[in-house]
């Protein structure tokens, strides 16, 4: 399985195993689709991969939709239909699925690093709400 990150300023691409262990790892600058595409071919070797994740700080960027794009035209259609979600929501799915919320059916994430992310997993699956954005604390207008 595998995954990808896109940053403002990298694209992080993963090989990752049933139980979650990542395989192989591969950091490239977003801007670039080209080398978005061969760190993904870096990470998957000889298989086609399928991509069971992609994440970014912000979906509706251009960086996110060129590389979307460049996806679709290398793997015969790629990910069609996928679906971006906020990083913070995939690290709180992640860290349900193996991390320390392992077993666990709702979950919260909040991470404070380039972006202040967050994200909910309510009831085993993510809570992404009506525009993708549930738990975008980034996003929350502060009145004091």
């Amino acid at each position: 399985m595998f995954g990808l990150e896109i940053r403002d300023q990298s694209l992080v691409a993963v090989a990752i195993d049933e139980g979650g262990r990542i395989q192989a790892r591969a950091d490239v600058p977003a801007t670039d689709v080209g080398a978005a595409l061969d760190a993904l071919e870096r990470v998957a070797g000889a298989s086609d991969p399928p991509i069971v994740g992609i994440a970014a700080a912000r979906p509706e960027s251009a960086a996110v939709r060129s590389v979307l794009e460049a996806l679709k035209t290398r793997y015969a259609g790629g990910p069609a239909g996928q679906q971006v979600v906020m990083a913070g929501t995939a690290a709180a799915v992640a860290e349900a699925w193996v991390g320390a919320a392992s077993g666990m059916s709702d979950v919260a994430h909040l991470a404070v690093a380039d972006h202040t992310s967050a994200g909910m997993v309510r009831g085993g699956a993510a809570l992404t709400g009506a525009h993708g954005r549930a738990a975008s604390v980034a996003w929350l207008a502060l009145n004091p």
